[in-house]
């Protein structure tokens, strides 16, 4: 009766050009609980976004070339959330904002009024990030200028009809629930 072949072992006698070292035996376990343990929580929640109008302060400010950062005074925001997502609000404020795409920010320049859109990341990535904007006409008064008629009401521009613009654009004096929180 002949026995079965057996295949040699790796023993101290064999030499070392025999040994073979194969990563996917080590390799793949350990990628496979490094992902299981190192990645354990929640994701990051998708950003929130937010559209409303500013005037630009300062361009260029922040990183070492000078692109990819815009300093923005811009209206209330009533329907803000904070990190746990309740409706907090934000005044109206001076903000740095990372630009989505350096390209957003070609041509602007300080005291240039825009519209535009931004989203706010909790965590992971830059935190502020201009994703749209678009010029205004210099005569449109935004809710934080004084009102050059002596008038208290602050005012909304509304979209010019034709335009097919959707965006709605916050009010700087959004009406409030019993607890204090805008109403949206």
């Amino acid at each position: 009766m002949k026995t079965p072949a057996r295949r040699p072992e790796a023993s101290r006698s064999t030499p070392a050009s025999d040994r073979v070292w194969r990563p996917g035996r080590f390799l793949v376990p350990c990628l496979l609980a490094a992902t299981l343990v190192g990645c354990g929580g929640e994701p990051a929640a998708p950003p929130e976004t937010y559209t409303t109008r500013g005037i630009v302060r300062q361009v260029g400010m922040g990183t070492p070339g000078g692109e990819g950062e815009v300093l923005i005074h811009h209206e209330a925001i009533a329907s803000f959330r904070d990190d746990r997502g309740e409706v907090v609000g934000m005044e109206s404020m001076a903000m740095p904002f990372t630009v989505a795409e350096p390209s957003l920010a070609e041509g602007l320049e300080a005291g240039d009024r825009i519209g535009f859109t931004f989203e706010v990341r909790w965590e992971g990535g830059p935190p502020l990030q201009l994703t749209t904007l678009e010029a205004l006409d210099d005569g449109v008064r935004l809710d934080f200028e004084p009102d050059p008629e002596g008038s208290s009401e602050g005012s909304v521009a509304e979209p010019d009809a034709g335009e097919g613009d959707s965006t709605a654009v916050e009010s700087a004096d959004p009406p409030a629930s019993d607890d204090g929180h805008a109403d949206h």
